[in-house]
């Protein structure tokens, strides 16, 4: 079954260097700090982070971090 980490890998391959750099920390070893990644609603770091399961009818968005006041 494939996981989020898998997903992240892949969209990283596909899209290039900075959708990388916002998703992969730089030692790419883990998701990094800069996008919020939800499963189903979910956020993964409520769920198994990286290693968050999907199956085919999983719903994955990815937002970026936004600040402001």
């Amino acid at each position: 079954m494939p996981d989020i980490w898998e997903l992240l890998i892949d969209l990283a391959r596909r899209y290039g260097a900075k959708l990388r750099s916002e998703l992969i920390t730089p030692d790419g070893t883990d998701v990094g700090v800069n996008a919020i990644i939800l499963v189903n609603g979910r956020n993964i770091a409520h769920l198994t982070g990286k290693n968050t399961p999907l199956t085919e009818s999983d719903v994955v968005s990815i937002f970026p971090m936004v600040a402001g006041g």
